[in-house]
C-alpha cells in the first residue's frame, strides 16, 4: 500500500477512537444524571447520659460560639424625608367677600378653576392662609407659598 492508504487508515482509527470516547462520556453523563441523589445523613443520637446542656461540654465545643447573625438590617437610621412635590397650582385671583378672602386656583391637569377658602382641601394640598398677595398651602407637613402675579 501507499503512504496515502496508511494515513487514511490512521485517520479512520483516530476518528473511531474519538467516537468511542464520546459515546462513553455521553453514557456516563446520562447514567450520573439519572441516578437519584444520595440520602441526607441521619442525625447523630445524643449520648445516653447527656441532656441539652451536657452534650456541648462533653464534646468540648461551645455552641454559642457558632450562633452568628450573618445579616442585620440597618435600623438605626431614620427613614428618609419625603421629597418635596413641585407645586403645579396657580393662583388666578384673590376675591374679597363678606365672609373673608377666597382664592381662585387652577390645580393643573385640566381641572378648571376652584374657589378655595382657608382650611379647604385642593387635591393633596390644604390651603392654610390667604392674604392680598398670595396663598400658603401645606402638603405632607410642608408649607409652601404661591404668590399672585400681576
Amino acid at each position: 500500500m501507499t503512504r496515502i492508504g496508511d494515513s487514511e487508515r490512521a485517520l479512520r482509527q483516530q476518528s473511531m477512537l474519538m467516537l468511542a470516547i464520546a459515546v462513553i462520556a455521553v453514557l456516563a453523563t446520562g447514567t450520573w444524571a439519572a441516578l437519584p441523589p444520595p440520602p441526607p445523613p441521619l442525625p447523630k443520637a445524643a449520648p445516653a447520659g447527656a441532656v441539652n446542656g451536657d452534650d456541648a461540654s462533653a464534646t468540648g465545643i461551645d455552641a454559642a460560639t457558632w450562633q452568628v447573625s450573618l445579616w442585620r438590617p440597618f435600623s438605626d437610621a431614620p427613614p428618609p424625608a419625603p421629597k418635596p412635590v413641585p407645586l403645579t397650582i396657580k393662583v388666578f385671583s384673590i376675591l374679597r367677600q363678606a365672609d373673608g378672602l377666597t382664592a381662585a386656583l387652577d390645580p393643573g391637569a385640566g381641572a378648571g378653576l376652584i374657589y378655595a377658602k382657608v382650611g379647604q382641601q385642593v387635591g393633596n394640598l390644604t390651603v392654610t392662609a390667604i392674604d392680598e398677595q398670595g396663598i400658603e398651602v401645606e402638603t405632607n407637613g410642608r408649607k409652601q407659598r404661591v404668590e399672585l402675579r400681576p
